[in-house]
Order: C-alpha cells, then structure tokens, then sequence
C-alpha cells in the first residue's frame, strides 16, 4: 500500500502552504507518519530553512525531533482538531503539530517548525555541535523570524485549515480509487449508438433520446466544445424516420458569411466572381434527410434570416438565383453559446431561437460525469487498437479523475491517441510516462486553486476559510448544519461567516 506521506504529499494545496510558510517566516513545513515502529520522519522532505536541514542531517537530533512530536500524540485523542505545541528540547525550537485523522484513525501529524524562541544559545551550541562553520552559524541564525502572539495565532489557524483540506482531498482520492476499481471490472460499456456513458446525466440524455425517437421535431444541442454534440445530433437522426435518408452535417464557424451562404444554399454560375458554374448547397443535398449545423450562435443576422425562412417555410433562394427552392429537412442546431441570453442581448434573432428551441438538449461536460471516464478509456482503446489488449495503468486513471477537462471527451480521446503513439508497443499496459504535463499537475481539482499572490498572512487565512466553507455549503446543497459538522464548526457560527463573506443565498442570509 502506498504510504500516507506519498498520498498527501503530491496535494498541491500542502506544496502551496509550504511554500507560503518558507516565504513569509523561513517556517518548515513537514509530514510524520505513524508505523508499526513509532512515528518516523521521510528523508524525502524538501527542507528550505537551512538550520532545520542541519539538524535533521543528524541522527540524534532527527529523534530528538520525532520525540518532541509524539509528546503531542500524547495529548491524543481528547482534541483532534487542535494545535498543539512542542519543545524539541535538544535545540529549543517551537514545534507546531496538528494531527492527521484518516477514517478516525491517527495516522500521524502536520507539523511546522524553524521559528526564533527566547533561548537561542542552546540552538547556536547545537549547531557548534554538528561542527558547522562559525560564519555560516552567525548568518543563518540572523535568517530565524520571531513571531508574536498574533503571528502564532495565524500560524495555527493555517495548519487546520490545511488539514481539513488534506482530509478533504485524501477521502476524495479514496472514493476516486474504489471507483476506478470498480469500474475497470465493468466489462460492457453503456452505450447508446456512439454516445459512452452510464453517468446519471448519461442516462438522462439517452432517456430524452429514447423519448424524441419517433418525432420530427427541430432540435437545438447545447454544450461545451468536446462534449459530443454532432454524435448526439446523428444518433438523434439514426433513431428516427428519417435514418435511411442523408445526414449532412456543416459547421457554421467554418465559413465567412459569404462562403457559408454558398454552402448552404448553392449559387447560380456568375453570381460571384470565381463562380464558374452553378452548385447545388447542402440543403438540397441533405432533402428528406437531416441537416445538422453546428456552431449556430456564430451566424450573422443576415444569415440567420434566411435560416429562419427554411425553418417557417422550407424554401430559399440560391445566391444569385431568383427562383425559389423547396425542400423536407429536419434541422438539428448545436452551439457551445447561450442563445437565449444572446437573443436577448439582440446578438440572436429571437425569432430563430424560438424556432430552434422545440427540444432542448444538453450535453453534460466531463468534469461533471467522472464515472463515465473509465468507460470511454476503455472504449478509445478497443477503436484506436483493434485486436490488441492494450490498458491504461491504475496510475493513468488517477491522474485522469484528477484532470478537469476543459477540453471533455475529445481532450481525452486525443490524449489517450498520444499515450498510445509514444508508448512502447510492446506494452500491454500503459504508464504515466508520456502524460500530458497538465494533466500530472492540475490546477484546481485534486488540489486548491486559491491564490495568495500579494496577500498577507491574515488575508490568506481568510482567503481559504472562504473557499473552505463555500465547498462545504456547495457540496452539502446549502445544509449548514452538515456543513458545520464537516468543518468542525457550530451551526451559528458557519452562518455568521458564511454571512460576513456573503456566501448565502438571499433568501436566507
């Protein structure tokens, strides 16, 4: 099993408060964990504050550190929230520890030490000890903060909220493995034509699908850009009357609005310069089938007239032609805008929006449907290497829960094409490795995406205790006795901050 120190150790928000703590106070921030030995310090701890790196260079003064540490694990179990404070004794340093609960279970401490105290000779003697140049023990005893009350108090306050966070973050990555496991037993994709997924919100659309089969109506599909949107819109068109009959599809963004008003509707010969003969658009092309236009919110008013005309009326003019064309097309419309606030801003005919909006479908990103990941790895797989018994480690699919996906499936299809481009052939199973850079360190999932650039130490305590209790509320559907309980927190309390940092809903602030 891989240890509590290598888990909590890649959290970003730990690397970020380490950061913080080494910059603002010279502070070493460290994790010990607990073994069947006792507690024990990782000698693969990145130490800034250089004294702090010296003395735990030492053997003896290593377990002089660990014993100042477990006189806190002492004081257990009766205050697991609090920070407590230790002498280690040997050198006269202050030691900060706050206790990691892991599933109500101690598994060891946060701890922050490297601060200046009232007895500085018997630290300057333990450095003597060690043999360590005079000149170099002078300077960097200068480099030692003293902080007050006031410091000590912020100091504190930092490291439970950094340990909430971590507990946080270690019970999603938990509930992230026991769901990786789970779902890399499922042997048969949830499929509904070339849409994978058996997410809730997968479910959902396949319900609408199910429903919409036996209709004509106009559609309009709006999502994110990666989200499937044009196999939605030919699963829609392979499921109804109209499945024998021609799908075009045409993307709007594609064209200048000239180029698109020839593709769309043809032109006659000598109706523009180039045009040497006449053509037929792609909606004589697609007549008694379906036509698909995706990006529709990137029209121009004057386009979106005449889309309107065959949507009222089923007819329109060729470019430079004068006689009037008919044809039986069913419109399916995709966007990844918001056409009904664009429509509103006068950017959409609303008129066209109406027009469009018979069925709404919407394709859910995603960020917002995890489980469905290992379902679609599975199924890149088996499409890019026919025959072959290719998978991803459980390694790859932990770094994928990880990644929000900005660019949703199609990101991830193409991430998986790149894996499987630089990885040894030979492989079976494929490693992290050749990952994406921004998929090993993400910002925001898996990690906090809180800034404290330009913040003071006050200002950045605040700062996470806002982000902190607006997850909480957010994860717990506004409830603010769950929340509370959650945060370690009375109810009245969590409604005084989330008040004072106006998180509440009007009607119940």
């Amino acid at each position: 099993m891989e240890s509590l120190y290598n888990q909590f150790s890649r959290f970003h928000v730990l690397k970020k408060f380490k950061d913080l703590l080494s910059e603002w106070w010279n502070i070493d921030l460290f994790l010990i964990e607990k073994s069947p030995s006792g507690l024990f310090y990782n000698h693969e701890t990145k130490i800034n504050n250089s004294i702090v790196k010296a003395l735990l260079g030492s053997r003896m003064f290593r377990e002089g550190f660990i014993d100042s540490v477990h006189s806190c694990k002492e004081q257990l179990p009766s205050q697991k929230r609090h920070t407590f404070m230790a002498l280690w004794k040997q050198v006269h340093f202050n030691v900060f520890a706050v206790p990691l609960i892991v599933d109500s279970t101690h598994e060891g401490f946060i701890v922050a030490t490297g601060f200046k105290n009232d007895n500085e000779a018997r630290l300057e003697k333990a450095l003597q000890y060690l043999q360590l140049p005079p000149e170099w023990i002078e300077k960097e005893l200068k480099k030692l903060k003293t902080l007050n009350e006031t410091d000590l108090s912020y100091v504190k306050k930092l490291l439970l909220i950094l340990a909430e966070e971590c507990f946080s973050l270690f019970q999603e990555r938990q509930q992230q493995k026991h769901l990786i496991e789970k779902l890399m037993e499922e042997r048969s994709p949830h499929q509904y034509e070339e849409l994978v997924g058996k997410s809730p919100s997968m479910q959902f659309l396949y319900g609408i699908l199910n429903k919409i089969r036996k209709f004509e109506s106009t559609i309009l599909i709006q999502g994110e850009h990666g989200t499937g949107k044009e196999l939605v819109a030919r699963a829609i068109h392979s499921q109804s009357p109209r499945a024998d009959m021609p799908f075009i599809a045409q993307n709007c963004s594609a064209f200048n609005d000239n180029l698109l008003e020839s593709e769309l509707f043809g032109h006659r010969k000598g109706s523009f310069s180039g045009a040497s003969r006449d053509k037929k658009g792609l909606f004589e092309m697609a007549h008694g089938g379906t036509f698909f236009l995706d990006e529709i919110g990137d029209t121009s008013p004057a386009l979106q007239a005449k889309l309107l005309r065959v949507l009222q009326e089923n007819t329109f003019f060729p470019v430079g032609g004068t006689a009037l064309k008919k044809v039986n097309v069913r419109i399916i419309a995709a966007t990844n805008k918001d056409l009904k606030d664009l429509s509103e801003m006068g950017a959409f005919r609303q008129d066209l929006f109406y027009r469009l909006n018979v069925i709404n479908i919407k394709t859910p990103p995603l960020r917002e449907r995890p489980e469905d990941i290992a379902l679609l790895t599975n199924h890149f797989l088996r499409r890019l290497t026919p025959g072959m018994e290719k998978k991803l480690s459980k390694k790859v699919l932990e770094y994928f829960y990880n990644y929000s996906w900005p660019g949703n499936v199609r990101e991830l299809e193409n991430e998986i094409e790149k894996l499987l481009v630089l990885s040894d052939e030979r492989e079976k199973v494929i490693t992290e490795e050749h990952l994406s850079h921004k998929i090993k360190q993400p910002e925001g999932k898996g990690g906090s995406s809180v800034s404290f650039e330009g913040q003071s130490l006050k200002e950045a305590v605040r700062t996470l205790e806002k982000q902190m209790i607006a997850q909480c509320l957010k994860k717990e559907n506004g409830n603010k006795t769950k929340a509370a309980k959650i945060l370690g927190l009375s109810r009245t309390s969590i409604i005084l901050k989330a008040r004072e940092y106006n998180l509440l809903e009007p009607e119940s602030a």
